[in-house]
């Protein structure tokens, strides 16, 4: 068995792997992830990519293919199991987080499909199980029951496996660049760059007002360059990085009347890939750590989540707030403001949480409405004085 998880989950799980008189079956590894395929997939490859945030200048570190993975595929529907210790210690970042890749083949020609996906390792109620990484570390118990993950280019799907739910990331290899599995070295540049945790629209004289912290990290977008344009390749998760300035690990910003976007910090290292056979260059700037820097923008346009209706809510006077890690995450696009380097704005993702939350204060009768879903769980939301006219 290579090197596991070593520090982070040395507090080993009692009957996990021991083999006393009982009978009793060892329970099979848990589901770190779940992809639909197309339905003529029928090899799947499972990898490991390093942990991109512990190399070294120069040092070179390529993924590994998973032996121990199994990967159950019906009708295109791939779900791969894994043992956390089965994973080398070198693709296990500190805070347990490991970034599958996984590769579908079909007998039918020689395209192939491809998907990765960050998930974490805990323990829950003595056994292993992977959870979203944006888990608040308070609410692992709620959290096991993780949340959906999604990202740009990503189609949305989920199992259940018993009572958790894993994240599922589907795309085309041929539709929307990936970072390809190829050995990598940074080298040794690096780049902080603001991104978008959230944002507020008051109206009138109303109030609004966030608060964030680094420690629940986030997720971010991966950049990718091998001839011609920078490209977005898939996304990483960037976990919170402790700063000697500890006042500056969180922030609240002020009550305003205006529209805010509100943002923290970052940072990337960029890297350089070599692909054999044919030694094919990549560039990639990849996201290795959230840390201390709060910014505001203010360049924002109201939206019209009102024109829906479905996804309103009447609020009289007085707060409305969210900070309910249950519900959808912030996601926005163009997140992580890159353009300034690479010419294109990034992914980024961060959860709601008692450390990252968004309130207002209204002066009236108002109707919240969420982007895609109820603005108690919806990922963004805004507060208007009326629907639109049906």
């Amino acid at each position: 068995m290579a090197a596991g998880l070593g520090g982070l989950l040395a507090a080993s799980v009692s009957g996990l792997g021991s083999s006393g008189a009982s009978a009793t079956a060892e329970p099979s590894p848990p589901v770190a992830i779940s992809v639909d395929f197309p339905a003529s997939v029928e090899e799947v490859k499972v990898l490991a990519r390093p942990d991109f945030a512990s190399m070294r200048p120069g040092e070179i570190r390529e993924p590994v293919e998973l032996s121990g993975a199994t990967a159950d595929v019906v009708d295109g529907r791939v779900t791969v199991r894994i043992d956390p210790r089965d994973v080398p210690s070198t693709h296990v970042s500190d805070e347990g987080v490991v970034s599958f890749s996984i590769h579908g083949s079909s007998a039918e020609g020689p395209a192939t499909w491809s998907t990765s996906a960050p998930v974490r390792a805990v323990v829950d109620d003595g056994a292993f199980v992977w959870i979203d990484p944006l888990a608040h570390p308070d609410e692992v118990s709620r959290a096991v029951a993780a949340r959906l993950v999604s990202g740009p280019f990503a189609r949305l799907d989920a199992v259940e496996e018993d009572r958790y739910k894993v994240a599922a990331i589907a795309r085309r290899a041929q539709q929307a660049p990936q970072l390809p599995d190829c050995p990598a070295a940074w080298t040794g540049k690096f780049k902080d760059r603001a991104m978008t945790t959230s944002t507020t629209y008051p109206v009138g004289r109303d109030k609004a007002w966030a608060s964030s912290s680094i420690i629940n990290g986030s997720k971010a977008g991966i950049g990718m360059k091998a001839e011609g344009e920078w490209k977005q390749a898939g996304i990483e998760f960037a976990a919170g990085k402790e700063s000697d300035d500890a006042t500056n690990t969180a922030f609240k910003w002020p009550k305003k009347s205006i529209a805010r976007s509100h943002r923290g910090t970052v940072r990337y290292y960029r890297y350089k890939l070599i692909c054999p056979p044919s030694n094919k260059k990549y560039r990639a700037w990849i996201p290795v750590g959230t840390i201390a820097g709060f910014s505001t923008g203010r360049d924002l346009t109201r939206p019209l989540w009102n024109d829906e209706r479905i996804n309103c809510v009447r609020n009289d006077s007085g707060t409305f707030s969210r900070a309910d890690s249950t519900g959808d995450n912030y996601s926005y696009g163009a997140a992580v403001k890159f353009a300034g380097v690479i010419g294109i704005d990034m992914y980024g993702e961060k959860s709601y949480s008692t450390t990252h939350t968004v309130k207002y204060k209204f002066r009236g009768t108002r109707w919240v409405c969420g982007d895609d879903d109820e603005p108690g769980t919806a990922g963004k939301f805004a507060p208007y004085k009326r629907l639109a006219r049906g």
